[in-house]
């Protein structure tokens, strides 16, 4: 086995863990960003910029894409994913969230207006071939679910499919009616590799012995998971007789 293939045998009873390398070799670890690259990411919600006029500066998966966006509701009422970065000298545009005329970057001015595009700058009034289409922030795809943000650095994913998939699910729930409550919401903090977390995540054997109070509402013999393309669906059943 090479150090960048590991097999998987479909047959679970053949199936074996996989191995360490897989968790701890950096070249493993760089092939791996594309799935993230290729992927879109939950931002936050729409009380993040709830008025035309408001931005919401970000960094995407900080400490591992480390891209620099910017989240703008533009005065059409349309919610807008920017680079939050100049194109002039790589300067970062918005510094802090709030109500904004214009996107101006405060190096050396330049100014885009709340659709990204380039609008003027200082000094460079006799500027030839001047501006181009490169001078506008460049523009990242964005798609809700409800009240929910998702941005993808990536075209090549056709995201809508995925949210017809939930939506066969969740269609029944009034998202839009959704608030978030900071008292219910809480961090953990988890010593161990993010991978590690993420096969913790989609596996339920250890629900039994890790999550006894779950166990004791679930029914953990009709626990299911759907595997469908760029995305995993986990179902748990209500012990019969139940409210749920």
């Amino acid at each position: 086995m090479s150090s960048n293939r590991f097999f998987v045998d479909p047959d679970i009873t053949k199936a074996e863990t996989l191995p360490s390398s897989f968790y701890t070799d950096s070249t493993i670890f760089e092939k791996l960003k594309s799935i993230f690259l290729n992927s879109y990411h939950f931002v936050g919600d729409i009380n993040l910029i709830p008025l035309p006029g408001q931005s919401y500066p970000f960094v995407l998966l900080k400490g591992y894409l480390n891209e620099p966006l910017v989240l703008v509701r533009n005065n059409e009422d349309e919610i807008n994913c920017f680079s939050n970065v100049c194109t002039h000298r790589g300067n970062i545009v918005v510094q802090n969230p709030g109500k904004v005329r214009n996107l101006q970057c405060l190096y050396h001015g330049r100014i885009f207006d709340l659709n990204g595009q380039f609008k003027r700058m200082p000094e460079f009034e006799n500027v030839q071939n001047f501006p181009r289409a490169c001078d506008n922030l460049h523009k990242f795809d964005v798609k809700c679910l409800g009240p929910f943000i998702f941005c993808g650095l990536s075209q090549n994913l056709d995201f809508g499919l995925i949210l017809a998939e939930i939506n066969k699910k969740v269609s029944f729930l009034p998202l839009e009616q959704f608030n978030y409550r900071p008292s219910l919401s809480k961090d953990y903090l988890v010593n161990c590799h993010w991978a590690l977390y993420c096969d913790n995540y989609l596996e339920g054997f250890h629900i039994p012995f890790v999550h006894p109070d779950l166990n004791q509402v679930l029914d953990y013999g009709k626990y299911e998971v759907e595997i469908k393309d760029h995305m995993t669906l986990q179902i748990g059943y209500a012990n019969s007789g139940e409210d749920t």
